[in-house]
């Protein structure tokens, strides 16, 4: 008879910072906070201000409506696509040894 586990009885709700998660704050300042120069540079001063505040409540709204319909949200989407997790099957090549000891010769 199995003893009953009190470790593991569900899954662990993933680190959040004001209800969103970090890594992704992370990246969506790293978009909005070169923005604020590009603008400055261009000559648009009100809009070197706004233009990134604006950019990053509304996504900072969307990533909370993301994060209410799926808790592991950053974990889902910043995995790499299938072409680069490799191979589903492997293949045999023939002539090559499928085990990697050495030969006696």
């Amino acid at each position: 008879m199995k003893a009953t586990s009190y470790i593991f009885q569900s899954v662990a709700p993933p680190v959040t910072a004001f209800g969103l998660p970090p890594i992704l704050v992370a990246l969506l300042l790293g978009i909005c906070i070169p923005l604020a120069p590009l603008f400055s540079l261009i000559g648009v001063s009100w809009l070197a201000l706004l233009g990134p505040l604006t950019l990053f409540v509304i996504g900072c709204l969307l990533l909370w409506r993301l994060r209410r319909r799926e808790p592991h949200c950053e974990t889902v989407y910043l995995l790499p696509t299938n072409f680069f997790k490799g191979k589903k099957q492997r293949v045999l090549v023939v002539g090559d040894p499928t085990s990697k000891r050495k030969r006696n010769s």
